[in-house]
C-alpha cells in the first residue's frame, strides 16, 4: 500500500474558497480513482496555520500511477484551484505495518511467550 501526503499553503484571503472547493472538487476526484482506498483532508488547527492536507491510500504505486499520470509523484492541482494554492508539495510512503492487518491480542501474547516478538 501506499501513502500519498499532499500539503498546500494557502493564502488567507483564499480559505474560505479554497476549503469549498477543496472538498467539491478534490476529494471526489479522488474518491473516483481506480486504486484509491481512503481519502482524508485536514485543515489547521490554529487560527494562524495555512497549511491543508490531503492524505490518502493507495493499492499499490502502479495504481496512483494509472490514475494521476507519468507525473504521479508530483503535486495534482484541480483545474480552477491553482490560484488558490501559494505553495505545496507532495511526498509518497510505503505502508509498513503489514497491510493493516495486526495480529490478535492472543496470537501477540503466543509471540511474546516464545520470544519471536518483544512486548511493547
Amino acid at each position: 500500500m501506499i501513502i500519498r501526503i499532499f500539503r498546500a499553503t494557502v493564502a488567507a484571503a483564499k480559505v474560505a474558497d479554497f476549503e469549498t472547493k477543496y472538498q467539491a472538487i478534490s476529494v471526489p476526484f479522488m474518491r473516483s480513482c481506480d486504486g484509491m482506498d481512503q481519502v482524508m483532508i485536514g485543515r489547521p488547527l490554529s487560527d494562524t496555520a495555512d497549511e491543508y492536507v490531503m492524505v490518502s491510500t493507495w493499492q499499490s504505486s502502479d495504481q496512483l500511477a494509472k490514475a494521476l499520470g507519468p507525473d504521479w509523484d508530483r503535486p495534482h492541482i484541480p483545474a480552477g484551484m491553482e490560484h488558490l494554492i501559494t505553495s505545496c508539495s507532495v511526498d509518497h510512503y510505503e505502508e509498513m505495518s503489514g497491510h493493516g492487518e495486526q495480529p490478535s491480542p492472543e496470537a501477540r501474547q503466543a509471540a511474546i511467550r516464545t520470544g519471536s516478538a518483544r512486548p511493547d
